[in-house]
């Protein structure tokens, strides 16, 4: 009989500040989303055995800077990335960026190596934010974070996947009472924002089945958000005592590697710990949005949402 390898996958940064997640099947690895500098990247490769130099493809889900701020420096470190990503992002992406990028559009497939990725459109304030599903011969990987609403097409491409890395970004009750201005409370709660905590359980009950078996909540907020709210949540909506194991990503960190095989029942297997949450502190700086950038960008990229 033949052995089928593993997939691995491994959130390097998850937040307002840097978003990066790496995934791997064989000798294949690509990064979703590069929010996060070269020294950052470079150290968190290196904590599960990894270079640069391994990776060969990006896929990016949209421009702002918490997703793409990083690319240039890769791409001075490893000139022969390929970069997948939106028509919409493709037009903010720098010089350095030229020659490097394939357009992907909704509802459609592309391979890489052995794995086979499907890109759908996410409801963000972007110029053609997109989610993804990695199928390898191990194990499916979908990721949808940076949406403020979903539908169907979204449903259908979470579902029957064996880990899901979903947005769980605010506590409705703490944004609504928390130090952000009106607009911009407006703005994350409002269908074109992110995923509250509440939304995000609703959206997982619709695609939950027998075979997931590791969840992963990112793009927590410091400031409108907790470990311990996301938990409530999940006790509310009754998934807390589901089969599958879940995490809160960090933004002070990576999470430890979670290995998928091609078993098609029971709990993952993970190169580390697999608690239920973070001991994770708000970082300097997240309280209220200040006041230059109320008054100067048309929409914030680098607050703690």
């Amino acid at each position: 009989m033949t052995s089928v390898i593993p997939t691995r996958f491994c959130v390097l940064a998850s937040g307002s500040n840097g978003n990066c997640t790496l995934v791997e099947h064989g000798e294949q690895r690509l990064l979703i989303d590069i929010g996060i500098g070269p020294r950052v990247l470079t150290r968190r490769l290196g904590e599960i055995g990894l270079n640069v130099s391994d990776l060969s493809h990006v896929l990016l889900t949209h421009e702002h800077g918490d997703h793409i701020r990083g690319l240039d420096a890769l791409l001075a470190r490893q000139p022969k990335l390929t970069i997948h990503c939106g028509p919409g992002t493709a037009k903010f992406l720098g010089e350095s960026t030229v020659g490097h990028i394939e357009i992907v559009r909704p509802d459609r497939d592309m391979a890489v190596g052995p794995m086979q990725i499907s890109t759908f459109a996410v409801s963000h304030d972007a110029a053609s934010p997109l989610g993804f599903r990695i199928e390898t011969p191990a194990a499916t990987l979908a990721y949808a974070t940076d949406l403020g609403t979903y539908d169907d097409a979204v449903l259908r491409h979470l579902d029957g996947a064996d880990a899901l890395i979903l947005e769980a970004n605010h506590d409705a009750t703490m944004l609504r009472n928390g130090p952000y201005a009106s607009f911009l409370k407006t703005r994350i709660a409002g269908p074109k924002g992110h995923l509250s905590n509440d939304q995000s359980m609703a959206l997982l009950a619709q695609v939950l089945h027998s075979r997931l078996r590791h969840v992963i909540f990112a793009h927590r907020s410091a400031v409108n958000n907790s470990d311990e709210a996301i938990d409530k949540s999940l006790e509310t909506s009754g998934l807390a005592s589901e089969s599958f194991t879940w995490q809160v990503a960090s933004r002070r960190g990576p999470l430890p590697p979670v290995t998928l095989d091609a078993t098609p029942h029971g709990p993952p297997s993970d190169d580390g710990p697999a608690p239920n949450g973070n001991d994770e502190r708000p970082e300097n700086g997240a309280t209220s949005l200040p006041q230059e950038i109320q008054t100067m960008l048309p929409f914030p990229t680098n607050l703690a949402w």
